[in-house]
């Protein structure tokens, strides 16, 4: 008995095998299933598998898919494995299908659009369960919100080696700014494939700018 897992691009569709092989060969049966297995650990496993696959059943309702095979005496080989391979290849060719619609939906946004939602991704990412840095993000609040002195500091740098959560930081100061009445104006390198673009990054920034005054750009 054996139970086969396919995963692909994040979503798993599961085979589990019930084959019963009408086999003399007590040894060959051995070969293929632990319930023929004379070892004295082999009733283990069956159990253990047994409690594996409920598991996966229960954690993937719907998507478990069970097969059988049959045993060849004559030439001493399994055969209807090839009904298998095309469920796989059908399952597998649905979750393509699946998740290429999400793709083909955003094509037909704009591009300000899309880097939109990859920058509100980014955010959402870098701060889940954030905690601490309390003194580092109210100094940046502070900054961020209070009323510019002449011949004071415009802008903020934070510095640091990486993996320091420089990022966490930025993402969780972008959701604290944008909780209070202020334009945020947010960006991050790492968002997307384009985000590295300043062109592209001005030209979002513009039209966010012009959609606050309720105004559009020229271009």
């Amino acid at each position: 008995m054996a139970c086969c897992v396919t995963r692909f691009s994040g979503t798993a569709a599961c085979s589990i095998s019930e084959s019963r092989f009408l086999m003399g060969n007590r040894e060959v049966a051995a070969l293929y299933s632990d319930a023929s297995d004379t070892d004295p650990a082999a009733a283990d496993r069956v159990k253990r598998l047994a409690t594996l696959k409920q598991r996966i059943e229960q954690q993937l309702p719907g998507r478990v898919r069970h097969y059988s095979v049959d045993w060849d005496g004559e030439h001493e080989r399994i055969t209807g494995l090839e009904r298998l391979g095309r469920q796989v290849l059908e399952d597998v060719w649905t979750e393509l299908q699946e998740e290429a619609a999400p793709a083909e939906v955003q094509a037909d946004l704009p591009w300000q659009e899309v880097e939109r939602a990859a920058i509100e991704d980014f955010v959402e990412d870098r701060a889940r369960d954030f905690v601490g840095r309390e003194p580092v993000l109210a100094e940046l609040t502070t900054h961020a919100t209070s009323v510019p002195k002449e011949g004071g500091s415009w802008g903020v740098c934070l510095t640091g080696e990486s993996g320091t959560g420089k990022s966490a930081i930025f993402g969780e100061l972008t959701r604290r700014l944008r909780r209070m009445d202020v334009v945020v104006l947010a960006h991050a390198t790492a968002a997307s494939p384009v985000s590295p673009s300043v062109d592209l990054m001005l030209r979002r920034w513009i039209g966010e700018l012009a959609m606050q005054l309720g105004s559009m750009p020229t271009s």
